[in-house]
């Protein structure tokens, strides 16, 4: 349910940022704070839809904390020309404190790998007018609360 009463979020935010690039490299990681006042989160409010049966959440406002950071890599395996295929892996973690516990749909880290070939001129190496063929895996973890992610 929704709530028009609710205030503005209002936050501050502390980023930091490193870079490496070499011939076959590439990596980036990024830190970051951020403290909100009037933070915005869904909770349940332990009440169920008498059709559906499922539970009714309601948006409320309370004060958090997040920190956290998010990594990328990538390298590039081969290259000929300007046709290449490069293996890229990427993580991230987010820890997330409010005045109510743990918000919601946040989940606290996910992992990827893939793997991306392109074709001549930065052109897709398989798929003719898209984006640079990618096969790729993806994963993440939601703390056990309540609420889900």
């Amino acid at each position: 349910m929704g709530d028009a009463n609710l205030d503005q979020e209002v936050s501050w935010s502390l980023d930091a940022t490193a870079h490496y690039d070499s011939e076959r490299w590439t990596a980036d990681l990024h830190l970051f704070a951020v403290r909100y006042d009037g933070f915005i989160d869904l909770r349940p409010t332990g009440e169920e839809d008498e059709e559906s049966h499922l539970p009714i959440y309601a948006y409320l406002q309370t004060d958090a904390d997040f920190h956290g950071f998010e990594a990328e890599v990538s390298y590039r395996l081969w290259q000929e020309g300007t046709s290449s295929f490069r293996l890229e892996g990427a993580a991230d973690y987010v820890r997330g404190d409010t005045d109510l516990g743990a918000p919601a749909r946040i989940p606290p880290w996910s992992a990827a790998l893939r793997g991306v070939a392109e074709g001549p001129a930065g052109a897709p190496a398989w798929r003719p007018g898209g984006s640079p063929a990618r096969i790729g895996w993806r994963t993440s973890s939601c703390r056990p609360t309540a609420t889900p992610c």
